[in-house]
Formats: C-alpha cells, structure tokens, sequence
C-alpha cells in the first residue's frame, strides 16, 4: 500500500498555531499586529503564515538561550 505524504499547509488557523506555539489567541493576534507574523483575511477566515510563525519562535530560542545560565531549577534567572 502505497503511504499518502503528509501535507504542511503554509497558511494556518488561530487555533492550530495556538496547538503549534502554546501561545495565546491574544499574543498571536498581536504579533499580527505588529507584523511579526503575515496575516492572511479571506471572508471570516484568518489564516496566519506557519513559516513566519516557526522562524519567529526559533528566533526566541536565540534571544534567550545564548549565554544564559539555567539553574537547578530549570528557571531564567529573571524569572525567580
């Protein structure tokens, strides 16, 4: 039997990039805001750009992770 390949769309819902992120509709709705993530309306539909989206969290990892000194805890030192 032939395997069907596994479609990515490049365009995705609220909530899928809210199940992909773990980030809020509010967050995500602001991030469109201020253009951090290409936002596509068509009709009532709001589809987000998936690519942006991942480029966007991996930019993040960058940010924070680089040089930083994670305790025993597993916390940010400005988060204690």
């Amino acid at each position: 039997m032939e395997e069907t390949p596994q479609i990515k769309p490049e365009w995705i819902s609220y909530r899928d990039a809210m199940k992909i992120t773990g980030l809020s509709r509010v967050t995500l709705w602001k991030l469109t805001k201020n253009g951090l993530i290409p936002a596509s309306k068509q009709g009532r539909a709001v589809r987000l750009h998936r690519k942006s989206i991942d480029a966007l969290m991996w930019r993040g990892t960058e940010d924070t992770v680089a040089g930083t000194d994670l305790s025993e805890s597993g916390h940010f030192p400005e988060d204690r």
